[in-house]
């Protein structure tokens, strides 16, 4: 369970090949996370970026690792992998 304190998810994308997922919260912000699935413990950790990113949809490559961001009428191209 990952609960977000004082914000609803607006938009939902899992990784196609890989651990993370990315969400949209009420504020327009993007947040990645990253499942850790050791054989003891399922738990998740926020990715944190040095620069908060705005979007208004997320489309994942069929690989992975890049994402498609939906801003203001224009697609950004983003490599979560990079940017952490």
């Amino acid at each position: 369970v990952l609960e977000l304190e004082g914000s609803s998810v607006t938009e939902f994308a899992w990784e196609p090949n890989g651990r993370k997922f990315a969400i949209i919260s009420s504020d327009n912000t993007v947040n990645f996370y990253a499942v850790d699935t050791s054989p003891r413990d399922l738990s998740t950790c926020r990715i944190v970026l040095p620069n908060p990113i705005k979007a208004s949809r997320l489309y994942w490559s069929p690989l992975g690792n890049q994402i498609i961001l939906a801003v203001n009428g224009a697609l950004k191209f983003f490599n979560v992998n990079e940017n952490i």
